[in-house]
């Protein structure tokens, strides 16, 4: 048990090369526990510290909530309280005979 103490206190000094490798390692973590939609736009964007990690997940929060506070009460095409939106119908297909 010493030993172990003893290794991760030396691998956890203030080494550069040490730090980047923790970092990457807290920056994978998080972008796994992330939802879906913010996990990929993360991702795509390739942050190089977790610093751009964080602002790149919070701009694209702050993005979602005012894309959904400006949307209209409804959600596919059906009104909040539950009843269906007046849509046109689709015309009965005129079949010849023959």
């Amino acid at each position: 048990m010493y030993d172990l103490g003893r290794v991760t206190r030396a691998w956890l000094t203030c080494d550069p090369e040490k730090l980047s490798v923790l970092e990457r390692i807290m920056m994978d973590k998080y972008i796994r526990s992330l939802p879906y939609e913010t996990k990929k736009m993360s991702s795509q964007q390739n942050p190089a510290s977790l610093d751009e990690l964080v602002d790149v997940v919070e701009s694209h929060m702050v993005t979602a909530d005012l894309l959904k506070s400006t949307r209209p009460d409804t959600e596919w095409g059906r009104k909040a309280s539950g009843e269906a939106s007046r849509t046109r119908r689709a015309r009965e297909p005129r079949w010849e005979p023959e």
